[in-house]
């Protein structure tokens, strides 16, 4: 299951090949145009009547529509194979952050699209955060921490220093 606050409360749910809307004990499959051909891993609200939703190897927006469906367009991300997208953030700058499992990080709605990876620390994307000023904090890997900023910047936060004493046994995301 993909699931998301819903602004108003409730929650957004990525319900197999489509996306629910969970509000007061009651999911409702949302009427989504052209339908989704794969499982939705990921989804977030970008607006009153917008949405941000992922499969393994698409992003897409939903609009609603005035007639209460939603009109779903792709946005190009070309995460090569075998990776594929797990985690999606829209953060209060407008920025939309797409993860995944082996590619590294795309933010993917300033243009051009841009890929961090490998150089910039970072290759499973399996966490993220906003941080408040426009960039992101990362879960990566098996236990790494990191702050994007703004500009693009990737540095590793050292968060082991919390850690302290603590066993770590497996991945600690």
């Amino acid at each position: 299951w993909a699931l998301s606050p819903r602004s108003g409360g409730g929650l957004w749910v990525g319900m197999g090949a489509g996306l629910g809307r969970f509000v007061d004990g009651h999911l409702d499959a949302l009427a989504i145009h052209p339908p989704f051909d794969a499982r939705v891993v990921a989804v977030q609200q970008a607006g009153d009547d917008a949405l941000w939703a992922a499969t393994q190897s698409d992003v897409s927006r939903l609009d609603r529509l005035a007639d209460g469906t939603w009109r779903r367009s792709r946005v190009p991300v070309d995460v090569p194979r075998p990776f594929g997208i797990v985690s999606l953030l829209h953060d209060h700058a407008g920025t939309l952050w797409v993860g995944t499992a082996g590619s590294g990080l795309y933010r993917v709605n300033r243009l051009p699209t841009r890929r961090f990876g490998a150089e910039s620390g970072f290759a499973a994307v399996l966490g993220l955060a906003a941080d408040g000023a426009g960039g992101a904090f990362v879960a990566s890997g098996c236990g790494d921490l990191f702050h994007l900023d703004r500009s693009g910047v990737s540095r590793p936060v050292p968060y082991q220093d919390l850690m302290a004493g603590q066993p770590l046994g497996g991945c600690q995301i």
